[in-house]
């Protein structure tokens, strides 16, 4: 008699799909764009592009507390613990990079950077540059033990 566990789990599963899928429009009408997830010491994306009215999700993944704070003090969660989210909503298209206090300050350290509508993001010609790695030793005169990081040229 092991069909009644069965009819169990199909009735559950008839039950918990639809409401799962009403969320995803439920959140798309609510403006949602993005999400990023903040574990230890890093933003697990560094950029995001929503579109203007969209939404930022933070969520707080890893075991220590941050924030997340606009580099010009526009916006800020405040002190988040593991297990707590912050939102932020973009009205305006832009360049919004942040940085978490704990971990970093604007432009260095545990930082990220919100796209809102067709900006470019800032770079020497406004594309995305990553960084080159080179081995040590390759560039003339370097004496670092370590891979050398620069930022590509156009």
């Amino acid at each position: 008699m092991r069909r009644r566990p069965v009819l169990r789990g199909l009735t559950a599963l008839l039950v918990v799909v639809p409401a799962v899928l009403a969320v995803a429009p439920a959140r798309a009408a609510e403006g949602y764009g993005a999400t990023v997830s903040t574990i230890d010491d890093a933003f697990d994306q560094q950029v995001v592009r929503i579109q203007p009215g969209q939404s930022v999700e933070w969520t707080m993944d890893g075991r220590a507390d941050h924030t997340v704070t606009a580099d010009d003090g526009s916006w800020d969660s405040g002190r988040l613990t593991p297990g707590g989210d912050f939102e932020q909503t973009f009205t305006k298209p832009g360049v919004y990079p942040y940085y978490c206090r704990y971990h970093g300050s604007p432009g260095v350290g545990m930082m990220g950077t919100v796209l809102v509508g067709g900006v470019d993001l800032p770079g020497p010609s406004g594309d995305v540059v990553p960084p080159l790695f080179i081995p040590a030793g390759v560039l003339a005169g370097s004496s670092s033990p370590a891979p050398t990081m620069l930022l590509a040229s156009s």
